[in-house]
């Protein structure tokens, strides 16, 4: 290696730990401000600064890595709109109906990358609920496993909706919490309805399966596979 070789090569690593440090401080402003304007204009001079210093080998580099903090500012924005429009909804108390949201961490990588819901689904299932209950429902967005035992085994509540993701057996209500479907199995868990809203595949037993009537599953969201936001919407606005 010659020396115009070697210091294209040093130049080379220092641009790039220059970048991975205006990364983490891009990141580090979309928690702090939130601000959509800042996390741009940083995306801008990364993208700038990998082309002129040749950060990357892969052009896709460029233009996909810095882009994560606008990601997780959505993400984290996101979340904050839903809380909003939900915010003149009653929360955290047995209504007839009651609203699961699984839960969001900000900190986390894959909740940036794959979101629990999308506010098009959050006004579908309001929609649903105001026709077929009237006011007599509510969210609960930070549900702990013991408030969740409450809620099944409350009698007066008849209808319950678990939003987010996981499968056919289980409701992932946070990172570290997931719901084992099976754990319902008890006649004091008895519903007139329950909507899984999330994905369906796999093998193991719904929540239907233990807590409500053959005849009354016509009349739930029960998925058998993996679904998207549209399914959510078209099953919820027309029922």
């Amino acid at each position: 290696m010659n020396i115009k070789e070697s210091i294209k090569k040093d130049w080379h690593v220092d641009a790039g730990i220059l970048f991975f440090i205006m990364l983490i401080m891009s990141l580090g402003y979309s928690v702090v401000y939130q601000n959509l304007f800042i996390i741009l204009g940083t995306y801008i001079c990364l993208v700038l600064i990998s082309c002129f210093l040749n950060v990357a080998d892969e052009p896709i580099f460029v233009f996909v890595f810095p882009f994560l903090p606008i990601v997780f500012w959505f993400a984290v924005n996101h979340e904050k709109i839903i809380k909003k429009y939900i915010s003149n909804i009653e929360q955290n108390i047995h209504k007839s109906a009651v609203v699961i949201l699984a839960h969001y961490d900000r900190y986390h990588f894959k909740y940036a990358m794959k979101l629990n819901y999308d506010l098009s689904n959050i006004k579908s299932i309001i929609g649903y609920l105001k026709r077929n209950r009237g006011d007599d429902f509510s969210f609960y967005s930070k549900a702990s496993m013991s408030d969740v035992e409450s809620i099944m085994s409350d009698n007066k509540v008849r209808e319950v909706l678990f939003v987010g993701h996981g499968d056919s057996h289980v409701f992932v209500l946070s990172l570290d919490d997931e719901i084992f479907y099976c754990d319902f199995n008890n006649q004091k868990y008895k519903k007139d309805y329950v909507h899984e809203v999330h994905c369906g595949h796999g093998k193991g037993k719904h929540l239907s399966d233990y807590v409500i009537t053959a005849k009354n599953k016509e009349k739930c969201f029960l998925p058998e596979e993996t679904i998207r936001t549209n399914d959510i919407n078209i099953w919820f606005n027309n029922h």
